[in-house]
């Protein structure tokens, strides 16, 4: 399993974004810098799928998606194999307009791995991809738990948030 540790300054925009129902489970760093932004999202038009292929659209939802082979085809992976070309997968596609929380991030120090199984712990209770702007916490993962002191060294109060993927 994979593990990366970022810790992100963050600013005012829109490249990054998260629900308006996520707002309140953001921490004050982040909620303080996201604006309002409308942004588009992309896609299948499951009615229309289910339609194609004669199989109720349920079949579809919460499903991996298409995948594109190397001739060319496009193929569900879920319930079987239904085939598009290429050139069909707009007319079954749609777009929605949403508004979200944007905000933009800079990375400040990065760590690929090298937590025991304190700073396990600690992460653990962070979450997954969870923002975190509890210095305690992040000081702990420093002092017992494995994470560089570029994290501390790089942390600004109000603006700064920890993160690890795995």
């Amino acid at each position: 399993m994979g593990l990366d540790l970022y810790l992100y300054r963050i600013e005012s925009g829109a490249n990054n974004y998260f629900s308006k129902e996520s707002y309140d489970n953001m921490p004050p760093a982040l909620r303080a810098k996201a604006v309002l932004v409308e942004k588009t999202f992309e896609d299948w038009d499951y009615d229309k799928l289910a339609q194609r292929f004669g199989i109720g659209p349920s079949a579809f939802h919460g499903c991996n998606g298409f995948r594109t082979s190397s001739d060319g085809t496009t193929w569900f992976l879920r319930s079987g194999e239904y085939y598009l070309g290429n050139d069909e997968e707009d007319e079954y596609t749609i777009e929605t307009v949403e508004e979200v929380y944007g905000f933009d991030s800079t990375e400040i120090a990065y760590q690929r791995k090298g937590l025991n199984g304190f700073g396990w712990d600690i992460i653990n209770g962070i979450g997954n991809s969870a923002y975190c702007d509890d210095k305690e916490k992040v000081r702990r993962l420093v002092l017992r738990g494995g994470l560089s002191q570029d994290f501390l060294d790089g942390w600004i109060d109000g603006e700064t948030v920890f993160c690890a993927w795995w």
